[in-house]
């Protein structure tokens, strides 16, 4: 099993929220380490910087955030990205599509990286990675 994890399920491993007992519970199930792209880099970063409830949240976010990369549980790699690109466009105008662009994006990404799975606790982008051939997690 290759699987891609969305912004959704990585978020939830680094802060606490109402999916993080199941986003932890995907993650011992991956064998690893579990890929990721500079989007979720970038998501991922973004939150804790500057979107966190709480600033203690946020700074036990990132000191997981790194201490992760460093044990490389996550590791960040690269991606076809202009093929990630004109999937999901071609996804949109075949009408498999979702109301936000990365919730398309990260599905199209997916497959793109040759993923089997891909989790999310987002029912439009589940849609969209069921829509395309990929198992979706949790099931």
């Amino acid at each position: 099993m290759k699987a891609y994890i969305d912004a959704g399920v990585l978020l939830s491993v680094l802060v606490h929220t109402d999916y993080s007992a199941e986003a932890n519970g995907i993650l011992r199930h991956l064998t690893g380490p579990v890929s990721l792209n500079y989007l979720h880099q970038l998501q991922a970063e973004n939150f804790l910087h500057h979107k966190a409830k709480r600033l203690q949240d946020a700074r036990r976010g990132l000191q997981t955030w790194r201490q992760y990369l460093w044990e490389r549980i996550f590791e960040i790699g690269s991606t076809d990205w202009d093929g990630g690109f004109r999937l999901a466009v071609e996804w949109n105008r075949n009408e498999i599509f979702a109301p936000a662009p990365l919730l398309v994006l990260h599905p199209a990404l997916a497959v793109m990286s040759q993923a089997t799975h891909f989790a999310s606790f987002d029912p439009r982008s589940r849609k969209v990675a069921k829509s395309a051939g990929l198992k979706v997690l949790p099931p």
